[in-house]
C-alpha cells in the first residue's frame, strides 16, 4: 500500500516537472519569438531612415547648408544597418541599444527638418531680396538713363541756344569811284566792292570773349568768290563738313551788338545774276543775303 503511494507521488512529481519544463520551453520560445519580431521591427526603421537620411542631406546640399552632420550620421547609420541585418538573435541589451539609436537617428532627422524649413524661408527671403534689387536696380538705370537723355537734350539746347545771330544783315556796294552805293539792284559795270554790314544779336547763353566769323560768298553759278586781299581757306561746320570762304575776321562778343563789316572785291570782272552771302561763326550758319547784279 505504502509502496503504491510513494509510486503514485513519484508519477505526481515526474508529470509536474515535466509540465514546468514545457511551460519554461514555450516562454523562452515566445520571448525569442517577441525579440526577433523587434529586431526585424529595428532593421526595417534604420533601413527607412537610412533612405529619409540621404534626401534630407540632398535637401540640405541644395539649399546650400551644411551636410558634415548628416553625412556623418549617414556613414554611421550603414554600419549598424549592416551589423544588426548580419544578427539572426538579439538580447535584451542589444535590443535596447537598437532601440536607442533609431531614436538618435530619429530626432536627427527631425531637427533636420526644421533647418532645412529655415534655409528654405532664408532662401525664398533671399529670392524676395534680390527680386526686388534687381527692380530697383532697373528703376534706377532707367532715372538714370532718363537723367542722362534729359541732359543731353539740355545740352542740346543750350547749345542751339547759345548759337550767335546775324542780324540786320544788308549788302551794298562801292562803285569803281570809291562811292558806296545803296541801289536795289547793282550795275556790274559799277561795281568794284561789296560791302556786308551786320550787327550781332544778343544772346545770354553764348560765352563771351573772341570769336572767328566767316564770309563765305558765291557768284550766280554758286562758287566761292576768292578775295583780292588774299584771305579765304576752309571752315568746319558743326556737322563735320569742310566749306571754303572767302573772308574771316576776329571780334570780340560781349553781348552788346557789335557791329561787323566786310569790304572785298575781286579784282575781276563781275558777272550778272544773283550773288549769295552766308555768314557762320562757331560752325553754325547764323546769317544769309543775297544781291542782284545785273
Amino acid at each position: 500500500m505504502l509502496a503504491a503511494l510513494l509510486l503514485a507521488l513519484a508519477n505526481v512529481a515526474q508529470m509536474l516537472y515535466i509540465l514546468s519544463l514545457s511551460a519554461r520551453h514555450e516562454q523562452q520560445s515566445t520571448l525569442a519569438e517577441s525579440r526577433s519580431v523587434e529586431l526585424e521591427q529595428a532593421t526595417t526603421s534604420l533601413d527607412s531612415l537610412q533612405r529619409e537620411l540621404y534626401v534630407k542631406l540632398e535637401q540640405v546640399r541644395k539649399l546650400g547648408g551644411d551636410t558634415t552632420a548628416l553625412a556623418q550620421a549617414r556613414r554611421a547609420l550603414a554600419a549598424d544597418l549592416a551589423e544588426v541585418k548580419g544578427l539572426r538573435t538579439a538580447d535584451k541589451r542589444k535590443l535596447a541599444r537598437l532601440r536607442n539609436k533609431v531614436e538618435a537617428y530619429s530626432y536627427l532627422l527631425t531637427t533636420k527638418d526644421k533647418e532645412i524649413a529655415q534655409l528654405r524661408s532664408e532662401r525664398d527671403r533671399l529670392y524676395t531680396y534680390t527680386k526686388e534689387l534687381k527692380g530697383n536696380l532697373v528703376k534706377q538705370s532707367d532715372s538714370l538713363s532718363k537723367v542722362s537723355t534729359q541732359s543731353a537734350e539740355l545740352a542740346s539746347k543750350v547749345a542751339i541756344a547759345s548759337v550767335l545771330r546775324a542780324e540786320g544783315l544788308a549788302v551794298t556796294y562801292q562803285d569803281k569811284r570809291g562811292n558806296e552805293r545803296e541801289d536795289d539792284i547793282i550795275r556790274a559795270r559799277r561795281l568794284d566792292k561789296f560791302k556786308v554790314v551786320f550787327h550781332i544779336a544778343e544772346n545770354k547763353v553764348a560765352q563771351v570773349g573772341a570769336k572767328d566769323i566767316y564770309l563765305r560768298a558765291l557768284d550766280p553759278a554758286g562758287s566761292p568768290l576768292a578775295s583780292d586781299q588774299g584771305q579765304g581757306g576752309t571752315l568746319l561746320t558743326a556737322a563735320g563738313a569742310e566749306l571754303p570762304y572767302t573772308l574771316r575776321q576776329t571780334f570780340i562778343f560781349d553781348n552788346q551788338r557789335p557791329r561787323i563789316t566786310f569790304l572785298f572785291g575781286t579784282g575781276r570782272e563781275y558777272t550778272t545774276g544773283t550773288y549769295r552771302f552766308e555768314l557762320w561763326c562757331e560752325g553754325h550758319l547764323i546769317g544769309e543775303e543775297q544781291a542782284i547784279v545785273q
